[in-house]
């Protein structure tokens, strides 16, 4: 997902987009938010995103800008193999997803107004890591 921003011309790691890499991996697929599909004004399919109102802001935004990143084509210009993109459209009063917190998930990957709303119980079901080293959306360069 983040390969292709992974390394400069020179050949140098950058950071940033190691850590997103490594905070994906976490999160995994139980992380990533679902959709609802509809049609656009040109009757083309579209997918809603819905709300994760326990992810973070944080995590939340370094996923959109994985999304709107996203390399569809190789270096020579010939569409990448794999599933099509899907036009994944943010609204503003989007569904909640049903899809439930992830629990072990580092501390930071929750939303702190959601977490700070649970019961004790829950927290403990939840049982959180320790925070993990975000990297912040300007910090990732591109090459």
């Amino acid at each position: 997902m983040t390969d292709a921003n992974r390394r400069n011309p020179g050949g140098q790691s950058n950071e940033a987009w190691n850590l997103l890499d490594k905070g994906i991996a976490l999160l995994s697929y139980d992380g990533m938010s679902s959709d609802d599909s509809d049609l656009d004004v040109n009757n083309q399919k579209i997918f809603l995103v819905k709300k994760m109102p326990w992810r973070s802001n944080l995590l939340t935004d370094l996923l959109r800008h994985v999304d709107t990143d996203r390399n569809v084509k190789t270096g020579l210009g010939e569409r990448k193999p794999g599933n099509p993109f899907r036009n994944r459209v943010l609204v503003r009063r989007a569904n909640t997803s049903s899809r439930e917190a992830p629990p072990g998930l580092p501390i930071n990957f929750y939303d702190s107004r959601w977490y700070d709303g649970l019961a004790f119980k829950d927290k403990q079901e939840l049982n959180p890591r320790g925070p993990f080293d975000l990297p912040l959306v300007g910090d990732l360069e591109y090459y």
